[in-house]
């Protein structure tokens, strides 16, 4: 019998705190500070703005048909060449990683990346 004046006892307690807090967010047009009820959940788009811009898409997004025609005229030159990452899911160009105008139908020099200070270095190679 204490057992279930005690529950009837916590259920009003529970059910007039709940009544308060309806009573209370409709006065006040905040949502409802996190405490008893947790943190308000239902925000609509229009109050939530996002905080920071959606960043342009990464190279790794490319699609393989802009990967095949950012590396054609590499392709040319380098007919033994293969693709070094092994996986289809890294999807990189040769110009991506090496640098240089994957054109088609350019010259060597056209084609790769010129040194930074040509006074010291001939060609922006790796040295050997």
């Amino acid at each position: 019998m204490l057992f279930l004046s005690h529950h009837r006892y916590l259920t009003a307690v529970l059910a007039i705190c709940a009544a308060l807090a309806v009573i209370n967010a409709q006065e006040s047009p905040q949502a409802l500070p996190a405490g008893l009820f947790g943190p308000p959940t239902a925000v609509s788009g229009s109050e939530r703005k996002p905080d920071v811009a959606i960043p342009k898409p990464n190279l790794i997004d490319q699609s393989a048909a802009t990967v095949l025609a950012k590396s054609r005229g590499c392709i040319e030159c380098h007919e033994n060449a293969h693709d070094p990452h092994g996986s289809p899911h890294v999807r990189l160009s040769c110009t991506d990683c090496h640098g240089g105008n994957s054109m088609p139908g350019l010259t060597m020099r056209q084609a790769h990346p010129q040194p930074r200070n040509p006074v010291f270095f001939e060609s922006s190679a790796n040295p050997s």
